[in-house]
């Protein structure tokens, strides 16, 4: 049964992912380079494609070998976003601190938003097994009922500048209204660079009124759609 741990989980994920909506605008002005000055991003885009194709050994060698990545601040923030993840897969122990190094330096921010997004999902462990099945990318869950109301993931920038793709595996529970609760990210591939779009727009879901626990969703995110 959905009980009141549920209900506050989802309240405060909610609260988080409303923050990163208002926190859009910011980021808005951090990525408008990249319509312009495409080429001061290559460093940092280089490294997103190595993370994604080769792994993090790779993509901190990218990092280090930039020459600008670390003068303007959206730059700067993608590298420490970057490195973050790379902590959270060589070192877990150390992962929250390098989470929240990033909320403070950058607060108010796509950034700060995403690190919070690991912070929520490292104090809530390893997805435990759940007897309900993925649902596809069309959001048709077990107990067969489409969202009523569904939002497409935005791309996030960088890794559409870079040319990376990936898939994001959410899993939540529906409230009797339709509302989705208890948000969190199961597993992604590549590791990280896409839950915090995928959160964002499954949280802005809507189902047919009645109560369901332990739905997964998996959300792909492909250069050509």
């Amino acid at each position: 049964m959905l009980g009141e741990r549920a209900m506050r989980e989802g309240a405060e994920l909610a609260k988080r992912l409303a923050t990163a909506i208002r926190c859009a605008v910011v980021a808005a002005f951090v990525l408008a380079p990249f319509g312009a000055c495409a080429g001061e991003w290559s460093g940092v885009a280089k490294a997103y494609a190595a993370y994604a194709n080769a792994g993090c050994a790779e993509a901190k060698a990218a990092l280090a070998e930039c020459e600008n990545c670390d003068e303007e601040y959206g730059q700067r923030a993608y590298g420490a976003l970057l490195r973050a993840f790379c902590v959270e897969r060589e070192r877990p122990a150390e992962a929250k601190a390098a989470y929240e190094a990033i909320v403070r330096d950058f607060p108010h921010s796509f950034f700060a938003e995403h690190a919070m997004l690991r912070v929520v999902a490292l104090a809530r462990g390893p997805e435990r097994e759940s007897a309900q099945p993925a649902a596809d990318e069309a959001g048709r869950p077990a107990f067969d009922v489409m969202p009523v109301v569904r939002v497409n993931p935005s791309y996030p920038d960088l890794p559409q500048h870079a040319g990376v793709e990936g898939w994001v595996l959410l899993g939540f529970d529906v409230l009797s209204d339709g509302r989705v609760v208890d948000l969190h990210v199961i597993e992604s591939s590549p590791p990280f660079l896409f839950d915090l779009s995928a959160a964002l727009a499954v949280s802005r879901w809507y189902y047919k009124p009645g109560a369901r626990e332990g739905v997964k969703v998996k959300l792909s995110f492909n250069m050509e759609r």
